[in-house]
């Protein structure tokens, strides 16, 4: 996971003065999956649920937490939306970009398995982990924000 995701969760509980354990407690994670989430180990990846569940418990939309920035803090403009809303967004924003390829070349280029990439198009995973998407992305040529933002692709 992108080392700056992990300072944006820092600098968020830093401003909101919340502890890891109080993150912990308010996204019903355990406290050594959030201390995982912020540890440096950068080949750590989360699952995609968890970052929307911390970003929703922190009070930043989920696009806006994966932004590269030195401010950050709870959004006014914040919506409560749940790990199926970005789901549907993902999914939607893959759709769109396999118009004109194949699921095959996509895997093939982004070292995703096709069967992976089949389950997101079709709304067949349950999860998926984080470094998957950052692949998508990168192999998208999007930035892992707006692979979450509705109609921007």
């Amino acid at each position: 996971m992108e080392r700056y995701i992990k300072e944006n969760i820092e600098r968020l509980l830093y401003s909101s003065e919340l502890t890891q354990n109080d993150l912990a407690k308010q996204t019903g994670l355990s406290r050594q999956t959030v201390n995982k989430l912020l540890s440096s180990n950068t080949d750590h990846s989360p699952k995609f649920s968890t970052l929307i569940e911390v970003s929703n418990a922190l009070s930043i939309n989920f696009p806006e937490l994966l932004t590269r920035t030195d401010k950050i803090s709870a959004s006014k403009y914040f919506y409560l939306n749940s790990v199926e809303d970005y789901k549907n967004i993902l999914m939607q924003n893959v759709k769109l970009y396999l118009r004109g390829w194949k699921q095959f070349s996509l895997s093939n280029s982004s070292g995703v398995r096709e069967s992976t990439i089949s389950n997101l198009v079709n709304s067949k995973y349950s999860d998926i982990y984080f470094s998957t998407i950052e692949s998508l992305a990168e192999e998208m040529e999007v930035s892992l924000a707006d692979l979450f933002k509705r109609g921007e692709n």
